[in-house]
């Protein structure tokens, strides 16, 4: 999902530095909230870009609200001092909560990738054998 007037097609190792995009949806290595570190805006960043702001989309589409309305929470989220808020994400299954919470990894390092999401139990379908069994009953 993007904005074609904002896409790009990265190759390879590319790294971009364009701030561009909506806020509420931006990655925190895209804003520059860090001090220079191997994951920082200074370096430039990857398409991890785009799996926080799908974490950002799909956070939104099931409680109605962004997870971090203000950039300060964001800020202060990034800095380990605004806990992930979960509270909103009670009435969806554990799996659902899990994929959004690894999605919004304040480290891009540490973000699922594509292929990691796609494979995700919650958006691939894929249950454990115990709840095979169980539908199965």
């Amino acid at each position: 999902m993007a904005d074609f007037g904002l896409t790009k097609r990265l190759a390879g190792d590319t790294v971009l530095h364009t701030r561009a995009g909506t806020t509420a949806y931006m990655a925190p290595e895209v804003l520059g909230y860090f001090e220079a570190s191997s994951w920082s805006s200074n370096e430039g960043y990857s398409n991890a870009v785009d799996l926080w702001a799908f974490g950002c989309i799909i956070y939104r589409l099931v409680t109605g609200v962004v997870p971090f309305p203000q950039s300060r929470n964001l800020i202060e989220y990034c800095e380990d001092k605004f806990p992930f808020p979960e509270d909103a994400l009670s009435d969806i299954t554990v799996k659902g909560a899990r994929f959004i919470r690894q999605l919004l990894h304040a480290n891009p390092n540490d973000r699922l990738t594509t292929s990691e999401a796609l494979q995700h139990p919650w958006i691939s379908g894929k249950t454990s054998l115990i709840r095979q069994t169980y539908l199965n009953s």
